[in-house]
């Protein structure tokens, strides 16, 4: 049987910044705040933790989306030590071309709940698994609640920072992943993208030239403007090892430019922008909740497959050319908008979009999470929670010891056996979580004053009232 002591909580991540983490940082606010819990960050190689810690529940981005975060729950099922997982790409397709399951391949669902970013989501899990319908529903995205409660860097403070006060207009774009098609994985991730068919990968590199030619001739002719230039967080591994497979090395020269790897939250970027642009990315729903215009470059309107679906072609203006992106630009220059990006068409494409994408925006998604996981916390005396050893993870955890002090070796990390692995010593320690979590806590303390949540949670079951749409 549990004790009713103050609960212990393993958060398994791959690493202490970036959309995992973003999605936690809320509830682990209202974790350590309001519930007094006790939290220990770990990389999920390091399994051999749940031993240690014997945590009452364990944490996870997500069940299906890396074979390690599947084999922890599994694991944690068949010992009856709760977990509780959310969803972090949750906003899949639901015309049956995407295999929800992932890595999870005995396709069970070993969390408690299956917490879906929308209702959209929700109910097509609800009718492919009818078995899990009562654990599945609709939570919201957390990560987005950030938009409603952070304040971002100042476009004055991020030049500064980077001496680049000389510059009246700042551009962003949002790298796509054009380089995928230079390693495995990502190979197979593309034909998965072009449903199957493989022959449309000679395609990728035509398109990630006239995207640099397009961005090419708007930074050569608005020196006026920084444009900041977004990697794709996919890329990181490649970028080690290989350069000018995408849209924005070749462009690193200029003056008025800056590539930006993950040095910044992506939502502090957008926030320094006048202008957000991209390829085809989800940063500019981002932008939208940021309040920041934002136009698609779309050179061609067959590459992709998956515009039909999200129709960001039809919620902002296309460029499909360096005049265009000029003759838009100027316009912004002079006007202070894009007039076509208001046009109430694609306003109203726009708020079909986010609803069924991020299911709520109204900075609350993480107490719609909690209202879960607090009914897990209820239950936590019923469990009879096993810690034994798992030879696995045992055996992983040893070699992540020795390879600490021989990673420290200078040059180590660069020879080709350990090179792959440098990333998990990099992240082994979580030493900058808590700094973040340090620097956001104030925020979410204001916006929980603000909206008086502490009396409405208490008193007026506002948790029941933001789920009701699961009843």
């Amino acid at each position: 049987m549990k004790s009713q002591n103050r609960i212990k909580l393993l958060y398994f991540v791959d690493r202490e910044d970036g959309r995992d983490v973003e999605m936690f940082l809320p509830i682990c606010f209202y974790l350590r705040e309001k519930l007094n819990a006790d939290i220990k960050m770990s990389i999920f190689y390091d399994a051999h933790q749940i031993k240690y810690y014997k945590p009452d529940i364990v944490f996870l981005p997500n069940t299906v989306g890396a074979e390690y975060y599947y084999l922890i729950a599994k694991l944690c099922s068949e010992r009856d030590i709760p977990v509780f997982a959310l969803d972090s790409e949750g906003n899949f397709r639901t015309d049956g071309k995407f295999d929800f399951w992932g890595y999870n391949i005995g396709k069970n669902y070993f969390q408690e709940f299956v917490c879906c970013w929308s209702e959209r989501t929700r109910d097509y899990l609800k009718e492919k698994a009818p078995k899990y319908a009562e654990k599945i529903v609709a939570t919201g995205n957390p990560g987005v609640d950030r938009y409603k409660i952070y304040d971002f860097i100042s476009k004055e403070a991020y030049l500064k920072q980077k001496g680049k006060e000389n510059y009246k207009y700042v551009v962003g774009y949002a790298a796509w992943a054009f380089a995928k098609i230079y390693y495995p994985q990502g190979k197979i991730d593309m034909i998965g993208y072009f449903d199957g068919d493989e022959s449309r990968l000679e395609t990728i590199e035509p398109q990630r030239k006239q995207v640099e030619e397009v961005l090419k001739f708007a930074i050569e002719n608005n020196p006026d403007t920084l444009f900041i230039l977004k990697i794709h967080p996919l890329e990181r591994k490649l970028h080690e090892e290989k350069r000018g497979v995408n849209e924005c090395d070749n462009l690193e020269h200029y003056e008025n430019v800056i590539i930006e790897y993950d040095e910044y939250n992506i939502s502090d970027l957008i926030h320094i922008c006048d202008l957000w642009t991209s390829f085809e990315s989800t940063t500019a729903m981002e932008a939208w909740l940021l309040n920041k215009e934002s136009m698609i470059i779309l050179t061609d309107p067959n590459f992709s497959p998956s515009l039909k679906l999200s129709k960001y072609d039809e919620a902002q203006p296309i460029v499909d050319s360096g005049e265009k992106f000029q003759q838009y630009f100027q316009q912004f220059k002079l006007t202070g908008r894009l007039e076509d990006f208001h046009s109430q068409s694609m306003r109203d494409i726009r708020n079909k979009i986010v609803a069924p994408i991020f299911g709520f925006s109204d900075g609350m998604n993480h107490l719609r999470v909690m209202k879960y996981l607090i009914e897990v916390i209820e239950q936590l005396p019923e469990r009879k929670s096993i810690y034994k050893t798992n030879f696995r993870f045992w055996l992983l955890h040893y070699l992540i010891q020795i390879g600490k002090p021989i990673m420290k070796i200078p040059g180590v990390e660069n020879f080709w056996k350990f090179k792959k692995f440098k990333w998990v010593f990099r992240s082994f320690r979580f030493l900058n979580f808590e700094q973040y979590y340090q620097e956001k806590r104030p925020y979410f303390e204001a916006f929980y004053e603000k909206n008086d949540l502490d009396r409405k949670i208490n008193e007026e079951n506002l948790l029941d009232e933001l789920t009701l749409h699961n009843k």
